[in-house]
């Protein structure tokens, strides 16, 4: 019996004919996909293959939806060479009928040789175009100078069923950074990508994906949805202006999302294309957009930024900014012929349009996060365990239960940016608002100020000096719950106290102008509002040392400082530290505010 058992799981061989036509289809579709036209000879290895390869349909719809392009440049040069490969290519779609395909070509190789006469012309897309009823979904690798007139003559054929498109080119025009004299390619008047295609054309695209340097009205449709624009730090695989990319947008009212990653613009707006910025305020354009993500170089994005702001994006939708570090082409931004310059100091990310479309016309309450969850103190950044990969620095705002704006810092930004200038996230957006006179006056105005529900502050280890807790203080104090992550609590406290700083920078390695010093230390708690519940946690005793009856002195002393002053003081008031419980500690604090705070809650956590 355990012999019978033995035979009955033993691997019976199978052979590949024997199984159903479908997956046997499926199977053979997918052998040598990198050498599509290769597949013509599978028909050549038995009679059921050969059965597959002339009578199925399926089997070529497949074959075709592989990258098609010529394998070497000796036979997309040579005459006989080439005519017998797009002959493959023409036979494949032929044998595709009736299916629906997909298709992605790839004619970005720059030809050795290419034949005059007008029946040797033939490419991959003249070949594809008599089949263009049946492509769902189009894939194009280019070279722009050479491909751009036959690829916009391919999207005016009728193309009744194609529902995506994605132009990109692996091509890219580099600069030498150190050279001023440089010519750069701008769009003329008359290019391609200002004229648009006939209203009948592309009826169902819906989803777009596209190299920066193709983006233009001319691939705007009333139908699309979905909208990613990419490019690099390479000048030429950007959008070539602000007039292309919002004369392109303006066209597509239906989108939803909208994807912008290293793309954005260098030059603003050219002369011909004034009126597509103009235009702009006035188009309503976007409002049905759900979710705008832009990640690129943060001197790029405030202009963009700006313009979302005048669109105006609908309450609703939530944006994604992940700023980077700076880009080697900022010289190119001081040069004459622009109508609009980029900001002259690069560093101001956090502007009032930013802002604006963070905390306006919100019905619900705010909920704001400046810097949860990414440590900036920590010796090695956060690890998110899910991800794998360093938790951003972030501001996030919340409406409600809905997201409203992420603004995050990459690392490569995050390590530039303190090099610089010594500060983290969480400074130096405070210091930005400070330093900028619309924005801190927005903050300071009781009637333009974003009225903030909870605001969650994250440090970790990291101990800003007591002249920014005063700047915080000042454009933050008036959120009803405060919640703070911190290991240590002493500036926090020392601020409270009116403690004054020490004579050296307090704010960071390069913060050390007078006049911005003068500033802040002219600065005053507010007294008629202070947050109503106020949470301390991650306190580290640690941090404290023997100071500990210190830290009890500063707490007891802040409070009481502004009640005796006639300034208001929290509702609530939750100290959690980190380690051991201390007894001594937790009692004098819970008695020492009693009849200053009407709900103490101090321990170890």
């Amino acid at each position: 019996m355990a012999a019978a058992h033995a035979t009955s799981l033993t691997r019976i061989p199978m052979n590949i004919n024997d199984l159903p036509t479908e997956l046997l289809i499926q199977i053979l579709s997918q052998v040598s996909s990198d050498t599509p036209w290769q597949m013509v000879t599978l028909g050549l290895v038995c009679r059921s293959w050969y059965a597959v390869t002339k009578y199925s349909p399926a089997f070529w719809a497949n074959v075709v939806a592989n990258a098609w392009q010529f394998p070497s440049a000796p036979i997309a040069g040579s005459v006989p060479s080439r005519i017998c490969f797009l002959d493959t290519y023409a036979t494949a779609l032929e044998r595709s009928l009736p299916f629906y395909f997909s298709a992605s070509l790839d004619i970005s190789q720059v030809l050795t040789y290419y034949p005059a006469a007008g029946a040797l012309k033939r490419t991959l897309l003249s070949t594809l175009a008599p089949h263009s009823q049946r492509l769902v979904s189009l894939s194009l690798v280019l070279a722009p100078e050479e491909h751009m007139q036959e690829c916009h003559d391919f999207l005016k054929l009728p193309l009744p069923v194609l529902e995506e498109v994605s132009l990109t080119t692996l091509t890219a025009l580099s600069f030498p950074n150190n050279s001023m004299n440089i010519a750069i390619p701008l769009p003329a008047p008359d290019d391609l990508a200002y004229r648009s295609l006939p209203p009948c054309a592309l009826p169902r695209l819906h989803t777009l994906h596209v190299n920066g340097t193709f983006f233009g009205p001319w691939l705007a449709r009333p139908t699309l949805k979905h909208l990613h624009i990419s490019g690099s730090d390479t000048f030429s695989d950007r959008v070539p202006t602000h007039g292309m990319l919002l004369g392109g947008l303006q066209a597509c009212p239906a989108l939803e999302t909208l994807d912008i990653d290293t793309a954005l613009p260098v030059w603003t707006t050219m002369p011909y294309d004034v009126s597509l910025v103009d235009e702009w305020p006035h188009a309503h354009a976007l409002q049905n957009l759900r979710r705008c993500t832009v990640r690129d170089a943060h001197e790029w994005t405030p202009k963009f930024i700006q313009f979302l702001y005048a669109a105006p994006l609908p309450a609703a939708t939530m944006l994604y900014i992940t700023l980077g570090p700076s880009t080697n082409l900022m010289s190119l931004a001081d040069r004459d012929g622009f109508r609009d310059r980029i900001p002259a100091d690069p560093q101001m990310w956090f502007s009032r349009d930013l802002c604006a479309l963070a905390f306006s016309h919100q019905p619900h309450p705010i909920r704001m996060e400046l810097n949860k969850h990414a440590l900036w103190g920590e010796a090695a950044p956060t690890i998110s365990r899910a991800s794998g990969v360093a938790a951003p620095h972030a501001l996030r705002v919340h409406a409600g239960d809905k997201k409203r704006l992420e603004l995050t810092f990459s690392p490569a930004l995050l390590a530039q940016f303190r090099a610089r200038f010594g500060l983290t996230f969480a400074e130096a957006l405070i210091m930005q608002i400070a330093v900028d006179p619309p924005l801190a006056r927005m903050f300071d105005d009781s009637a333009l100020r974003p009225n903030i529900d909870e605001l969650v502050l994250d440090l970790g280890a990291r101990a800003p000096a007591p002249l920014w807790w005063r700047l915080f203080f000042r454009f933050f104090g008036h959120v009803r719950r405060l919640v703070v992550r911190a290991h240590d609590a002493s500036a926090l406290f020392g601020a409270l106290n009116g403690k004054p700083d020490p004579e050296e920078c307090p704010l960071g390695r390069n913060a050390g102008e007078e006049e911005l010093l003068r500033y802040v230390r002219a600065q005053f708690l507010p007294a008629e509002e202070f947050v109503e519940e106020f949470v301390l946690l991650g306190v580290d005793m640690r941090f404290q040392g023997s100071e500990e009856e210190e830290l009890a002195r500063l707490i007891l002393g802040a409070f009481a400082r502004r009640k005796a002053a006639g300034c208001r003081v929290p509702r609530e008031f939750t100290l959690r530290y980190r380690g051991v419980p201390r007894p001594a500690f937790d009692e004098r604090v819970k008695c020492g505010l009693e009849g200053l705070v009407r709900c103490v809650v101090v321990g170890s956590s």
